[in-house]
This record gives structure tokens, C-alpha cells and sequence, in this order.
């Protein structure tokens, strides 16, 4: 499962070991995961939309191995991730979260979410609370992630899914397409989603609202603001922070696809947020990572 640069190809990012995990009841599940020091504190990560573990957080996870055991799945759908026949939710793919926390025996965990994965690892809290220590919430919002043309979009790929035969969308030709392309190698980890879970997650992710709730969060967290984002308004995002009791605001200057355009300077925003939670659970701990550029 490691994905590796390939001669004449734009080069993948390295991407931390992955394995797949049984999840009782559920079905399988794919992680990435980087040990860190001895027991260390645990943090999941939960990609964005459309993403994969290794996309998103290919940059952070080995900065954050300097002090945390790293998890991060690819959430149902998508990428490797867990396959199931019934409609994408927050709520399921919540429960798969915490299924992978057990099957792990990690214990409580910071649950680290961009974007579509904020408000996952919020569901996580809310439906689980005894799986989650924290929460470090980057680059998101409480409602409505889509525009109307986004919507209008899901609606009629959601709309085909659901009426046209199986198998008729399918990404096998992607992978010869993009071989001609050294610029979208990378893109390569996408292909293995699921077309229609990716959609009903995406128009999830326009219809779900953490708003009713977030006042009653009551365990540390920390809001990653990205400043330039064209996507998800920073107004927005500094609202998640002002919603939830003692959420606390670490700056990032950058746009919505820092983790791509910006990958150390995200990295180190991440890393600095999962600091400050780890600080209020269990007293301070040294700064991470010495000599990444930003």
C-alpha cells in the first residue's frame, strides 16, 4: 500500500506505512500510522473530501511522530476505505471511527480533522465521547461546505448513481490517462474511492450542521483557521472557534489546500494545535518539530 515516486513520474509524497484492519461488523478499513516515542499520546486524523490519509497528512504525520502515536484512516469511500452499501453519513462513518479506536485499543483520543473531517471528528465526540481526549479542528466550518454549483453538481451525480446501472461510473481508465500526465501522478491515491460514496459524502457534508451542539463540547480543542481560504470563509472558521467552550485559535496563513500548497507551514499548525489540547489534558509538552521550513 506505500505509494512510491515512479521513474519519469512527478514525484507521489511519501506516505507513511498503511495496513487494513478488520472492523467487527463493519467491514475493512484502512489506516496509516507512525508508532512515535512510547506511550505517547494518540491522535487520528481525519482527512477532508475527496482526500485520502496519505494525501492530506503526508507532511504532518511524521512531524507529528515526534510526539504522538499517529493514526490517520481513509474514511469510508474513500481512497482504501471502508466499502458498505448503504448511504454515506457522518453518523456511520463517526462509528467506524470509534470501531478502529477499539479494534486499535488505543484508548481516548485527539481527534484531528480538515475540513469534512472536522466535523467528523465532532460527530466522533458527540456519538462516542469516551473515544475522543480532544479535538483539533483545521480548515472547517459547522454547516454548509458547499456553494450552489456544488450542489447542484452532487445532486445530479447522486441522482445517476442512483438510477443508472452498476459499474457504469468507474475510474479504471484514470490510472492510463494520467500516466501520460507527470503532473497528476500524485493524484493516482485518489482512484481506488468510491464514486458514489465520495458523492453522497459530499452532499453530507452540505447538509450537515454541528451548530445545535457545539456549545456543549467539553473537552479541549484547538481550531486551525486557514486566513487566506477562498472555500471555507475564515469568518466561519473562527465561529467554530467561538462556539465551542475554550476553544482556543492557531493562525495559519495559508489557503484551503495548505496540506498540498503549503505542506510544512500546515504541518506545524496542526502539530502546534495537537500541542496546545495535549497541554490541557496532561500538562505541557515540548514544541514539536525543530528545523521545518515554513
Amino acid at each position: 500500500y506505500d505509494v512510491r515516486p515512479r521513474d519519469g513520474m512527478f514525484p507521489v509524497p511519501p506516505f507513511a506505512p498503511g495496513r487494513e484492519v478488520e472492523l467487527p461488523g463493519r467491514g475493512t478499513a484502512f489506516i496509516r500510522e507512525l508508532p512515535g516515542p512510547p506511550g505517547a499520546p494518540v491522535v487520528l486524523l481525519l482527512h477532508g473530501w475527496t482526500a485520502t490519509a496519505g494525501l492530506n497528512w503526508h507532511t504532518a504525520m511524521p512531524l507529528l511522530a515526534q510526539r504522538y502515536r499517529v493514526v490517520a484512516m481513509d474514511i469510508r469511500g474513500h481512497g482504501r476505505g471502508l466499502r458498505a452499501p448503504e448511504e454515506w453519513t457522518f453518523a456511520a462513518a463517526a462509528d467506524d471511527a470509534a470501531a478502529l479506536i477499539d479494534v486499535l485499543g488505543t484508548g481516548p483520543v485527539i481527534a484531528a480533522g480538515f475540513s469534512m473531517g472536522g466535523p467528523l471528528a465532532e460527530e466522533l465526540w458527540r456519538r462516542h465521547p469516551g473515544h475522543v481526549a480532544g479535538l483539533v479542528l483545521a480548515s472547517t466550518t459547522a454547516r454548509d461546505h458547499n456553494g450552489p454549483i456544488l450542489k447542484t453538481a452532487l445532486a445530479i451525480l447522486r441522482f445517476a448513481f442512483r438510477h443508472l446501472p452498476d459499474g457504469v461510473f468507474s475510474s479504471s481508465w484514470v490510472p492510463q490517462s494520467w500516466q501520460r500526465s507527470p503532473w497528476l501522478r500524485p493524484l493516482d491515491e485518489m482512484v481506488h474511492s468510491d464514486p458514489r460514496l465520495v458523492t453522497e459524502a459530499g452532499q453530507a457534508c452540505g447538509d450537515f450542521d454541528t451548530r445545535p451542539w457545539q456549545a456543549t463540547v467539553d473537552v479541549p480543542t484547538a481550531v486551525v483557521v486557514s486566513r487566506r481560504d477562498l472555500l471555507v470563509p475564515p469568518r466561519n472558521q473562527y465561529a467554530v472557534a467561538a462556539a465551542i467552550p475554550g476553544a482556543v485559535v492557531v493562525g495559519l496563513e495559508a489557503g484551503h489546500l495548505a496540506f498540498i500548497t503549503r505542506p510544512q507551514r500546515f504541518s506545524q499548525a496542526v502539530a502546534d494545535a495537537c500541542d496546545r489540547v495535549a497541554a490541557v489534558i496532561s500538562g505541557p509538552v515540548a514544541p514539536t518539530a525543530v528545523g521545518i521550513g515554513l
